[in-house]
C-alpha cells in the first residue's frame, strides 16, 4: 500500500507544466504555491481556498478529506456513520506494510537474543503485553527509506509505515509499560497523533544535542526529541532521577535546592543542591572517547541516554525491547543493568558482538555515570547537613 499526495488528485490535475499554467490562470494563485501545497499536503485557506473550491466545484471539507485533513468536525460525522463507512472502505484496508519472512536468531545471551531481519518480521510472532519498556529510535532518512517515491509522497508513506511497527509495539507492551520514541522533532510530530489517541503521553523529553548547520530562515536546530508514552494512565515504573544542580558564576554557590518535601526551588539554608529530573536533558553530551564514537554512528543513542531511560521506567529483571537495535547500545545498557532484553539489526550484528564481546570496557562506562551522580549527591549531602548546623 503506498500513500500519494490528495491535492493535485483531487483537483483532477497532475505536475505539469502546461496543466497547472491552467489552473493558475483560474484561481490566480502562482504555480509555487500550488506545489506547495502539493508536496507537503498543506491545507490551503483564506482566498486561495475560496478560489479553489469554486473552479474544482468541491465544498473545503470535500477538499480536505481527498488530501486525508481529518479535523474534529469530521472525525467526529465519520463516527456516527462508522458501520456504513467501513463497508465502503474495508476493501481497502489490507496490510499496509506486508513483511515476509522469519528473522534469524544471531546471538544470545543469559538476558537476551538478538535477531537480524526486519522488526515487522519479528514482532508479529512475539506475545501480546509481554514487554516492559520499548525503545524505539527508527531511521529518519526519507531518502533512502524511499528510493523510489517523488519527495511529496515520502512524508506520507513514512507516517503509514511507522504506524504499522509502532500498532506491534504497542500490542507487545504491558498494562503500565512505557514506549520511548526518539526521532527528528518534526519526524516525531506526525506521529504523535496516532499515539496519542493509543497511549497515554508523559513528556516531550529535550534532549540537548551539538548545535546542526544553521539553515536560511530557519533557527538553529540544537536538540533531539523523545516522545515518552505509556499504557494506561500511569507506568508501572517510574524512577526520576536527582540530578546535582550548577553552580552560579558569580558567587560559586548552588543556585537551586530541593527541600525535605522533595520541592525544587531556589536554595534555601540546609536544602539539599539537586534537583528533580526535568524533560530537558542538557548533560546527555556528546562523546569525545573513540569507542563511543563508534557506538553512536549516526544519530544512535548514546549510554548515557540509555541508562537513563532504563533506571527510569524499568527494575531489573524487566523486559526491554529495541526494534532499531542499530548498534547495540540499548541492549548493551539492559544487559549490564541486568534487564532482559530482545533487538533486532539489519546489518550490524558483528559491531553487536563485538561490543557484548568487550562488555567489560561498556560495562565500567555505564557504572561511571552512576558513580559520578552518587559522589556529587554524598557531597550535596553533606553540605546541606553542615549548612543545618550552622
Amino acid at each position: 500500500m503506498k500513500a500519494t499526495k490528495g491535492f493535485f488528485s483531487a483537483l483532477g490535475v497532475t505536475d505539469d507544466d502546461s496543466v497547472l499554467q491552467s489552473l493558475v490562470s483560474q484561481t490566480g494563485i502562482p504555480v509555487e504555491r500550488l506545489r506547495y501545497y502539493n508536496s507537503t499536503n498543506t491545507a490551503p485557506s483564506g482566498h486561495d481556498l475560496d478560489r479553489i473550491c469554486i473552479v474544482a466545484n468541491l465544498s473545503p471539507a470535500e477538499l480536505f478529506l481527498h488530501m486525508g485533513i481529518l479535523d474534529e468536525r469530521v472525525l467526529y460525522a465519520l463516527r456516527l456513520h462508522a458501520e456504513k463507512v467501513f463497508q465502503i472502505i474495508c476493501e481497502d484496508l489490507g496490510d499496509p506494510w506486508p513483511v515476509e519472512g522469519l528473522p534469524k536468531l544471531v546471538f544470545s545471551t543469559d538476558l537476551g537474543r538478538l535477531y537480524q531481519g526486519d522488526c515487522l518480521q519479528l514482532m508479529p510472532h512475539m506475545e501480546s503485553d509481554s514487554i516492559d519498556v520499548i525503545f524505539a529510535q527508527p531511521p529518519a532518512d526519507l531518502e533512502k527509506l524511499f528510493p523510489d517515491l517523488a519527495d511529496s509522497e515520502r512524508q506520507a508513506n513514512y507516517v503509514m509505515w511507522c504506524e504499522t511497527w509502532l500498532q506491534e509495539c504497542i500490542r507487545l507492551l504491558k498494562p503500565g509499560g512505557s514506549l520511548f520514541l526518539a526521532n527528528e522533532p518534526g519526524l516525531n510530530v506526525l506521529v504523535a497523533r496516532y499515539l496519542n489517541h493509543r497511549l497515554v503521553l508523559r513528556h516531550w523529553i529535550a534532549i540537548e544535542t551539538e548545535r546542526g548547520a544553521a539553515q536560511s530562515g530557519h533557527l538553529q536546530s540544537s536538540h533531539h526529541a523523545v516522545l515518552y508514552y505509556c499504557k494506561g494512565d500511569r507506568p508501572r515504573t517510574f524512577h526520576p532521577e536527582r540530578l546535582p544542580r550548577e553552580m552560579c558564576p558569580m558567587c560559586k554557590k548552588e543556585r537551586y535546592g530541593v527541600s525535605s518535601r522533595g520541592e525544587s526551588r531556589r536554595r534555601r539554608k540546609g536544602d539539599i543542591p539537586v534537583i528533580r529530573l526535568s524533560d530537558l536533558w542538557i548533560d546527555i553530551t556528546p562523546p569525545t572517547d573513540a569507542r563511543q564514537k563508534k557506538a553512536i554512528i549516526g544519530k544512535a543513542p548514546s549510554l548515557k541516554l540509555l541508562d537513563r531511560i532504563l533506571e527510569l521506567s524499568t527494575d531489573e529483571g524487566d523486559t526491554v525491547f529495541d526494534p532499531f537495535s542499530g548498534t547495540g547500545t540499548s541492549l548493551i545498557v539492559a544487559e549490564v543493568k541486568k534487564r532482559r532484553w530482545v533487538g533486532i539489526v539489519l546489518e550490524a550484528v558483528n559491531e553487536v558482538k563485538e561490543r557484548f564481546g568487550n562488555m567489560t570496557m561498556e560495562a565500567a562506562l555505564i557504572e561511571s555515570f552512576r558513580t559520578e551522580r552518587q559522589l556529587l549527591l554524598n557531597w550535596f549531602t553533606l553540605a546541606s547537613i553542615a549548612d543545618r548546623r550552622r
